[in-house]
């Protein structure tokens, strides 16, 4: 435990520009834990999946889904739809309630995005995209 305080410590620490410690006094452990960040504890008691995104959703043009997120997250019509292992589910808000949704019945927007784009892996989930044809 000595060890996780210390690291609450150093990182609570101020540094100048050049990185070098600033001359100061070390703060107590009881002072550098008021500064530190408690993180949100989820309880659900169903099934549940988490989609951590950094802050308020920022969202691309066209078929829009979020930039700052590791999920796949899209918008479209006012309906939102997100891909969890493989699946799609939609819902009207991120409150949900969230329905499964076929990757057939997708709309067509969702086979159009092109294979350079950063959410391109779920277009293996996209049953609408045509197929590549073999030589």
């Amino acid at each position: 435990m000595k060890k996780a305080e210390e690291y609450l410590v150093s990182q609570n620490q101020v540094q100048n520009p050049t990185g070098e410690q600033a001359p100061q006094q070390q703060p107590s452990l009881k002072e550098a834990g008021k500064k530190a960040q408690i993180p949100m504890v989820y309880v659900v008691f169903g099934p549940a999946e988490l989609i951590e995104v950094n802050g308020d959703p920022k969202y691309t043009t066209g078929l829009e889904y979020v930039i700052n997120t590791n999920g796949n997250i899209f918008r479209l019509d006012g309906q939102y739809y997100i891909l969890i292992s493989g699946r799609w589910f939609k819902g009207p808000s991120f409150d949900g309630p969230w329905t499964f949704e076929d990757g057939k019945t997708l709309p067509s927007d969702f086979a159009k995005i092109p294979t350079d784009n950063p959410k391109a892996s779920m277009l293996a989930s996209v049953r609408a995209r045509p197929r590549p044809k073999k030589r």
